[in-house]
């Protein structure tokens, strides 16, 4: 039984290693990964990560990749500029992280900071998974014509399905919601 108060918010790299470090620390008893990530923290969460004797290295990359992985589909204004400057501190880090995790991350970013026109289902499919897919997130991704724009659907099994449309002629990415269990903010088009 864990006897450990939790941490609570880190507000410095220092308290990130102590909590990295030691697999007793839980920052929270829910939703933990959603608190892990802070730019001002990342050169140190990715020290750590790459790190083989910490044992949160894993954990810690896939908190990451979900909280960037959230900017990029629901981020507001000011957020790309966060992805551009997430992208930087972990290109510094380069050969010791996942290439294929560095170039989905390239491709959230382009999606976000450079749409262009999205003429081919196939690239459609790989700017939504890209967005929708990421480090420890399952589903398959299946990506319908609606027109003047994409609709790419991220499903895990029959109970949840998450959505975003693509602008055929400009590459605007806007994130339509979810469902899970018959209900939700959208309505799928894939079950």
């Amino acid at each position: 039984m864990d006897t450990q108060p939790k941490f609570g918010w880190f507000g410095s790299p220092e308290h990130l290693r102590t909590w990295a470090y030691d697999e007793d620390i839980e920052l929270s008893d829910q939703d933990e990964d959603l608190l892990v990530y802070a730019i001002e923290c990342l050169s140190a969460l990715l020290d750590c990560a790459v790190d083989e004797s910490c044992p949160k290295g894993d954990y810690i990359i896939r908190c990451i990749d979900y909280s960037l992985r959230d900017i990029a589909l629901k981020g507001k204004a000011g957020q790309p500029d966060e992805l551009a400057k997430a992208m930087a501190v972990i290109e510094s880090v380069g050969e010791k992280l996942d290439e294929d995790w560095i170039t989905t991350l390239r491709k959230r970013l382009d999606a976000r900071m450079e749409p262009k026109c999205i003429e081919s289902q196939a690239e459609a499919f790989s700017i939504g998974q890209a967005l929708l897919s990421g480090k420890g997130i399952l589903g398959d991704i299946v990506t319908f014509d609606d027109g003047g724009a994409w609709i790419i659907e991220r499903r895990y099994g029959s109970s949840y399905v998450e959505a975003i449309s693509i602008s055929k002629p400009d590459g605007g990415v806007q994130y339509l919601g979810y469902w899970m269990n018959g209900s939700g903010l959208y309505r799928p088009r894939s079950l």
